[in-house]
């Protein structure tokens, strides 16, 4: 759940460091079931926006830093504002990346798909890759996210090709 005092201090300030040791606390003086409940809507309503939510609920591991929460580089920044456009226009959203080296794509899809599918009940997701090998690797990091997740909601199967939320 919600990570120890010192990772929060060091990747978090302000309003939203008081709102995640508020968590914190949740998650020890309720029930689990009712500390989950009370936990998620208390982040979805201080992260009140899908990137705010992203960006400071999403642990991804990076070479250099070890984990931390996924803050949006410019190339990400630029991808999410296709995704924004296409919302706008009412068009399905459709993207496909070739060749984006080292850029944090890969984790950036994986997280918002990941929210996508964590926010909204009845959806699928599906990344495809060009071999099973790096398709795992993605997967991977979906799981990362998962696992790493503040709050996440309860699955009733959690292998290593499927993530599938429970109702």
């Amino acid at each position: 759940m919600i990570p120890d005092e010192d990772f929060l201090r060091k990747h978090y300030d302000g309003d939203d460091l008081g709102v995640l040791m508020a968590c914190k606390v949740l998650a020890v003086a309720m029930p689990p079931k009712e500390a989950t409940i009370a936990i998620r809507k208390t982040l979805r309503e201080h992260f009140n926006t899908e990137r705010s939510y992203i960006e400071n609920t999403h642990l991804i591991t990076t070479k250099d830093q070890g984990v931390v929460p996924l803050r949006f580089n410019k190339a990400q920044d630029g991808l999410y504002e296709v995704i924004l456009w296409q919302r706008k226009e009412h068009l399905p959203i459709r993207i496909i990346i070739t060749k984006a080296r080292q850029m944090g794509m890969s984790t950036w899809i994986q997280s918002w798909q990941y929210e996508q599918l964590d926010r909204t009940p009845y959806r699928k997701a599906l990344t495809i890759n060009f071999d099973d090998e790096n398709s795992a690797e993605l997967f991977q990091k979906a799981k990362m996210i998962h696992d790493a997740n503040f709050c996440p909601r309860p699955t009733v199967r959690d292998s290593s090709h499927i993530i599938h939320f429970a109702n």
